[in-house]
């Protein structure tokens, strides 16, 4: 056998391998694994060329994979005005009119990550707001979960948004708009800021160095541009691997060829799953719930589609030997997600479907029931509960008592259900998710680190397919790992812990000292 190209020694490997659960030292050679072991026998295995990395007892793990992502638009947002960590609206306003001063009149000014359950009025923003900070630029600002925007007057005339679309939200003792916009009012938003290829194709380099940075090595992108990802593949711009979530207009492209088959030209790209909708989001609301929101008893949401269109819409993915993955958060969103697989599944059978529920939050023991016999995966956010999950923040405000139920990882994990972690990018960051997990703070949902971990890499994996050659270090899978700054992992600092080495394919693609 060849000499490896390189080992890591000194270390302290959790390999998720259950045969072989921790380890000293790993040796690579080209993009695999080729030993595991302790350090001796690896460091015996050095040629004159090999290289050499002493890791001074940290944790190596296997690169992260993200099961749940909008990589693209996670890249491309990361010149957009930031709100994340505003705790006032008068602190959003500020941001905005900061960013007015610095932009042209006339040109849109776009923002992200606003998320009022962390203000001090708690409250959504209207564009009565917007316009006091901004009224010379049409604004669109995105919630943290993406399903919420709002615009200021100038933004909502010039998206031309008929005041009667579905999903304008008003002012009920007025009647007039408030610049905020659900499900179909977005698009017309949306045709009016759609972002150039050089925009692209730069977002797309930034998401991947973002990744890097988090250690994260595989991704599911919901959903892909693929000649975009493609192209950045070929360029080297795009350096992470890509589990290709598509639209139901490639998929419909690729039936009417007749062939399923990956036309991709990358080892970096894996033609995947099937992206569907059957509700909304808690934050906006939209979530379809069996009882009213808490905060708002006027409301329990409302599904995607009907659940005829959501069953034949999976039938057809189905009958063609693909998998789906459907967004669903709602009690009332995951039963009739759930029916329609039933109903699928009972007309044609399929062992090993794996298709998915991405998000599955507000669970209980008849739905986990109903996903055990229907050998469903969940694709769920732990990241979720370290952002909203507590005493007193969102969860609680908009279901009460409820919200102790939500994402209740333990019974998950206990039932042997396949669960996978993904961020949604909020945030992106796999060790805050792994935190969030251990730390949930309604104690009987927690789960061990060790689960934690499982969840995003070896569990992730297996969502797509791949838990033969990622997800876990092993001899002959890809050589796809993370090195950590710590020897050690404790569960209080968890997502403090930066990654200190980032390596795919058995290339070293970050390095943290070399970055400060």
């Amino acid at each position: 056998m060849s000499s490896p190209d390189l080992i890591l020694v000194n270390g302290n490997v959790i390999t998720v391998d259950a045969d072989n659960p921790s380890a000293g030292a790993v040796a690579i050679l080209r993009d695999k694994i080729c030993a595991v072991g302790a350090n001796e026998r690896i460091r015996a295995m050095a040629g004159d060329d090999t290289e050499v990395i002493d890791l001074g007892g940290k944790i190596v793990l296997p690169g992260f994979i993200d099961c749940h992502t909008h990589f693209l638009q996670m890249g491309i947002s990361l010149s957009h005005l930031d709100l994340r960590g505003a705790t006032s609206i008068d602190e959003v306003l500020d941001r905005l009119s900061e960013r007015a001063r610095d932009t042209e009149k006339g040109a849109w000014i776009l923002g992200r990550q606003w998320d009022e359950s962390k203000w001090r009025e708690r409250r959504y923003i209207t564009r009565f707001d917007l316009d006091k900070a901004a009224p010379d630029n049409p604004v669109m600002l995105k919630r943290m979960d993406g399903h919420l925007w709002v615009v200021n007057t100038r933004g909502f005339k010039t998206a031309e948004i008929p005041q009667d679309a579905a999903g304008v939200e008003k002012d009920p003792s007025t009647g007039e708009p408030t610049g905020l916009l659900r499900w179909g009012a977005k698009s017309y938003v949306a045709r009016c800021i759609i972002p150039g290829t050089a925009e692209k194709a730069r977002g797309l380099k930034l998401a991947s160095d973002k990744a890097l940075k988090y250690g994260v090595t595989t991704v599911t992108e919901f959903v892909a541009n693929i000649p975009l990802f493609a192209a950045a593949a070929s360029s080297g711009d795009l350096v992470v691997r890509v589990y290709v979530g598509m639209g139901e207009d490639v998929f419909s492209g690729l039936e009417q060829k007749g062939s399923m088959s990956d036309p991709l030209d990358s080892d970096l790209l894996t033609l995947g799953v099937v992206k569907m909708f059957a509700d909304g989001s808690i934050g906006a609301q939209t979530a379809a719930l069996f009882e009213p929101y808490n905060d708002d008893p006027g409301t329990s949401g409302q599904l995607a589609t009907t659940p005829d269109n959501l069953r034949n819409r999976i039938s057809r993915v189905h009958a063609s030997g693909g998998q789906v993955a459907v967004h669903a958060i709602g009690d009332r969103g995951i039963k009739t997600l759930l029916d329609a697989f039933g109903s699928v599944l009972e007309e044609r059978p399929r062992n090993n479907h794996r298709h998915r529920i991405e998000h599955a939050e507000m669970l209980n023991d008849d739905l986990m029931d109903q996903i055990q016999k229907l050998g469903v995966v969940l694709s769920v956010q732990p990241n979720f509960i370290g952002e909203w999950g507590g005493p007193g923040e969102l969860y609680e405000k908009r279901l009460g008592d409820r919200y102790r139920g939500l994402n209740p990882l333990r019974a998950i994990a206990d039932r042997g259900i396949p669960m996978a972690f993904g961020s949604d990018c909020m945030p992106f960051d796999p060790m805050y998710g792994i935190w969030s997990a251990v730390n949930n703070p309604v104690q009987e949902n927690a789960i061990s680190l060790s689960e934690a971990i499982y969840g995003y890499t070896l569990g992730a994996a297996y969502a797509s397919f791949e838990e033969e050659v990622k997800g876990s270090i092993e001899t002959d899978k890809l050589a796809d790992l993370v090195v950590l700054s710590s020897t050690d992992l404790p569960k209080g600092r968890l997502k403090d812990i930066p990654v200190e080495v980032t390596i795919v394919g058995g290339r070293v693609l970050y390095a943290r000292d070399k970055m400060q």
